[in-house]
């Protein structure tokens, strides 16, 4: 599994002259090297992995998990004579109560992960099952084998999406390739089984390419204050038609429990289309975005900081995204060559009879992106035309659009690429206007003001901030560099 991380740690970690966040893929774990080995302030440690996530953790109350007490009942675990090996066995013992495969400890030697429903490395699933005896061996393949597509019979077309960690522009020509080749056939099987993740923009842009019209499929809130409930405002997730093709007949979607990250988020993409049945087993639930912390003691923990939820609300998290129609694929079905789950969905689309669900709510909840549609406006030439309106919005009771500080921050950086750095002095300067209490904005437009030779202006904002807390340890990041650019 590899966790959708989301640009916006990235950028800012890059900005600030840190390393990149690592993402990881939960493995077996492996023995520690050293049995006798001591912790190097074991308390401590402990202590500052049950702060962090006490700090950023999203689900505690979506997942009804009381933190506190579960601090109460490990803490005195722990002492100064806690070897290292048990301090890694008691605090994923605690951290397995939050059942989240983002939230994962690495201490150089050893990786576990918190999820702990049922095994998700159990082996169901056999792409070349399905190509020797489903596609005849006329399987197809791009992007080095990430899409595999053909067809199962002169009507069905079958796709298989192994992840999404190629870059989304690349999966979109490839997707469209895999469409172009299919042409005519009239219904579809997406499989999505054994994908461990990537990036959720993958995800959309290739859900895009079923999409019958706009419609909302996730909302994500970032964890942001001292209450367990506290979050930055949200930002919406849309899919819609995309490419030059796009499939709206009949498709089954197919999935199982290494379906995760970016696998649940194409999952919530596809379902809330009406001409998509998802069969199979329930996702593995791996919804929330993750970040590196460094430990006291050299360790690394990945702590999940964002809710990703469906367009009803609802938190799949450590639960998985249900199918429509259950189907277990076992082992021995691929020792026998077989594919239940599979066999299930030509079936269903042989026989002509599956109907268009009911996606009306995905309609009720659409919002659109005021960063992106100021851009836009922008990007046609007149700037200070973008500008009043992006104010005039801010100011309008009208819901249509939504502003999000995590959103920006991934438009921000598009925009300094192409060198737009007054649309992005705009953007920022309207996130600190609208969210005033969250210190990101501020280290980002102080230090793009600092690189354009404005040191009042960055000193201005570094003070204002100066009296905020700063939530996550990038935005001081930011604030410090900004400093020292400026020789303060």
């Amino acid at each position: 599994m590899y966790d959708s991380i989301g640009l916006p740690i990235a950028f800012l970690t890059a900005l600030a002259g840190l390393a990149q966040p690592t993402t990881y893929a939960p493995t077996p774990s492996e023995p520690v090297a050293s049995a006798a080995s001591r912790a190097s302030g074991a308390p401590e440690v402990f202590e500052r992995v049950w702060e962090v996530l006490d700090r950023s953790y999203p689900f505690f109350d979506s997942k009804g998990i009381d933190w506190r007490a579960l601090g109460k009942v490990y803490r005195p675990r722990i002492d100064e004579h806690t070897t290292d090996e048990e301090l890694f066995e008691i605090t994923m013992a605690m951290l397995g109560h939050l059942n989240d495969a983002h939230v994962c400890l690495d201490n150089g030697s050893r990786r576990e992960c918190a999820l702990q429903t049922e095994p998700a490395w159990a082996e169901g699933f056999s792409l070349g099952v399905v190509t020797a005896a489903y596609l005849g061996g006329k399987a197809e393949h791009e992007l080095g084998g990430t899409l595999t597509y053909g067809k199962l019979s002169e009507e069905l077309g079958y796709i298989h999406l192994r992840d999404c960690q190629d870059d989304h522009d690349d999966v979109g020509r490839a997707i469209d390739a895999a469409l172009a080749g299919l042409e005519g056939v009239e219904g579809m099987v997406v499989d999505i089984r054994g994908h461990p993740g990537g990036a959720d923009k993958v995800a959309q842009v290739f859900a895009g390419r079923f999409a019958d019209r706009r419609r909302h499929f996730m909302t994500g809130f970032t964890r942001y204050g001292p209450g367990h409930g506290d979050f930055a405002p949200a930002t919406y997730w849309n899919v819609e038609p995309a490419g030059p093709r796009q499939f709206t007949g009949p498709v089954i979607v197919i999935t199982n429990r290494q379906t995760a990250s970016a696998g649940d988020t194409l999952t919530l993409a596809m379902r809330v289309l009406p001409h998509v049945t998802v069969v199979g087993e329930m996702t593995e639930g791996a919804l929330g975005s993750q970040y590196p912390e460094s430990l006291p003691n050299g360790w690394t923990m990945l702590v999940t900081y964002k809710a990703n939820l469906d367009p009803s609300g609802r938190c799949w998290d450590g639960i998985g995204i249900p199918p429509d129609l259950r189907v277990r694929n076992t082992a021995a079905d691929v020792r026998e060559g077989v594919d239940p789950a599979l066999e299930l969905a030509v079936s269903l689309l042989e026989l002509g009879e599956l109907e268009h669900q009911d996606e009306s709510a995905g309609l009720a909840t659409i919002r659109l992106s005021m960063a992106t549609e100021f851009i836009e406006r922008a990007a046609r030439g007149d700037v200070p035309g973008a500008v009043e309106w992006l104010a005039a919005e801010r100011a309008s009771d009208d819901r249509t659009y939504f502003l999000s500080v995590d959103e920006c921050f991934v438009l921000v950086q598009q925009l300094l690429g192409q060198g737009r750095v007054s649309e992005c002095v705009a953007l920022l300067e309207a996130c600190i206007e609208e969210f005033p209490t969250i210190v990101a904005p501020y280290g980002m437009l102080a230090t793009i003001h600092v690189q354009n030779g404005d040191a009042e202006s960055a000193r201005a904002l570094i003070s204002e901030a100066g009296d905020l807390e700063a939530w996550y340890s990038w935005e001081t990041a930011f604030l410090r560099r900004a400093e020292r650019s400026l020789g303060d």
